[in-house]
């Protein structure tokens, strides 16, 4: 038992390597153009707090671009949320382990607390195993108790591996064009109620979705 945890471990650690030398490698060598930046700026500059709501699928350049930031995310506790764990904190974040599925309320409980305290977050929102493009309300709730706004972001690009996972995560080519896109603040009231709450869960989704089309429109118009 001790050499197969052992061996798990080593394999953890080194998919954690590689994926952090894949961030910093192709984070680098893609020309990086920025759709609504100023809202995160903006709310920065008013020393308000926020949440990156992102898809699954398409959090590789946003996680190259925010590094450093002290942002802290929430990631599962799943097989793979380890090697994605120690590969973010690399990168400069803080995380929290947790999902809709294993132990979602005390790291919901973890992001509030730290968010409060004065840092901001982001969140997979259809993750940890999908449906893909279903916006989980959880992160909902992570922003009525927190205050934090939510900002959708999401990236495209000119050249692309997707992979035939049930994310189709999108992973940039090196030399490829792509633009990072952030849409306009949301507010979740605290005092809203479990319809509204699904009204506006099914709105968050149909946002991203329009910011992904907006992002490949604006990746096309510069080639």
């Amino acid at each position: 038992m001790r050499l197969l945890k052992k061996n798990s471990d080593f394999k953890i650690k080194l998919a954690a390597g590689l994926a952090y030398f894949l961030l910093n490698l192709i984070g680098r060598l893609v020309r990086i153009s920025y759709l609504g930046k100023e809202h995160p700026e903006k709310l920065g500059a008013e020393n308000k707090r926020y949440i990156l709501t992102l898809w699954h699928g398409r959090m590789f350049i946003p996680i190259f671009v925010q590094r450093k930031k002290g942002i802290v995310a929430m990631v599962s506790q799943h097989a793979d949320g380890e090697f994605i764990a120690r590969a973010v904190e690399k990168m400069g974040y803080k995380t929290v382990r947790g999902s809709s599925t294993r132990g979602g309320m005390q790291a919901l409980r973890e992001m509030v607390k730290l968010i409060k305290g004065g840092v901001n977050g982001a969140m997979m929102v259809d993750g940890p195993k999908g449906p893909r493009g279903e916006f989980k309300i959880g992160t909902l709730v992570l922003a009525q108790l927190s205050g934090a706004s939510l900002i959708p972001m999401t990236y495209a690009c000119s050249r692309a591996k997707v992979f035939d996972s049930w994310d189709k995560f999108v992973l940039a080519k090196p030399f490829s064009k792509v633009v990072v896109a952030y849409g306009e603040p949301v507010e979740v009231p605290r005092e809203m109620g479990e319809a509204e709450l699904t009204k506006l869960k099914t709105e968050m989704e149909a946002k991203m979705d329009t910011l992904v089309k907006q992002a490949e429109a604006a990746v096309r118009q510069t080639r």
